[in-house]
């Protein structure tokens, strides 16, 4: 199952309106002639219109778009207007520091080969290759520049097919846009509660015994999911960045 181009092009407006809304906090988003990008030492890791997605990891990023989950005709999702209410909820109570990632997750046949692939891609533009340790079993790549630590980076989650159960078939693929704030996950548990009225839950998400951030569903078009991550005051992305993540080449 593959997407049609309306199909594509519906979602590539989702994932387009949804990052000029985070772009009104976090300033590492740009929005210029109809386009949204983030960049890392002036080189653009992912560009997004309302009808494409462009980046070095072109090869990459477009293999969601061959694999919709089962919701692929079940579009679903919350108004800019809410997600920008939700922004804001949160700054009222923080502060929302930077955008710290984008995040791809996938099916692929090999996983020892699609980490190859970015890792060779990063070298051809000059980027790098991290991975950080996981506790999922699912391997966290990240591409970029890990001593540029403020910049916005990429994320790739590469999971092997054979690992899909069909519960997690409505989930995969999907992108996951990581925000750095100084709020507790109480914090963002009360923001999301109060604006949205139980239209999301929210998820947290441990590492080293902390919750690092809080996952909240954005919404679903044409079979790709779309997740904010708020991170929380227990997250260094500093320390993360330049002692956790191992380079890959």
């Amino acid at each position: 199952m593959k997407l049609v181009p309306s199909q594509k092009e519906k979602f590539c407006h989702f994932l387009y309106t949804t990052l000029i809304g985070i772009g009104k906090m976090c300033p590492e988003i740009v929005e210029r002639n109809a386009s949204v990008s983030i960049k890392t030492n002036d080189t653009v890791l992912l560009s997004s219109t309302s009808k494409s997605i462009i980046s070095p990891y072109q090869e990459i990023i477009d293999t969601l778009f061959s694999q919709p989950s089962y919701l692929i005709d079940e579009d679903e999702h919350i108004t800019p207007v809410q997600l920008l209410d939700l922004l804001s909820a949160f700054m009222k109570k923080g502060k929302i520091i930077r955008l710290n990632h984008i995040g791809f997750c996938y099916k692929t046949p090999n996983v020892h080969e699609s980490i190859k692939r970015i890792c060779e891609i990063s070298k051809e533009n000059a980027l790098h290759t991290y991975q950080l340790k996981s506790y999922d079993g699912v391997p966290w790549i990240f591409t970029g520049i890990a001593k540029a630590w403020r910049e916005p980076m990429l994320e790739f989650l590469p999971i092997k097919n054979t690992f899909i159960s069909r519960d997690m078939d409505y989930w995969i693929p999907g992108i996951h846009i990581n925000i750095d704030t100084t709020l507790t996950y109480e914090e963002i548990k009360d923001s999301v509660e109060v604006t949205l009225q139980g239209l999301r839950a929210v998820i947290p998400n441990y590492f080293a015994g902390f919750i690092s951030y809080a996952r909240v569903w954005v919404g679903v078009v044409s079979g790709i999911n779309i997740h904010i991550d708020i991170q929380t005051f227990a997250q260094n992305t500093r320390f993360a960045r330049k002692v956790l993540f191992n380079p890959l080449h």
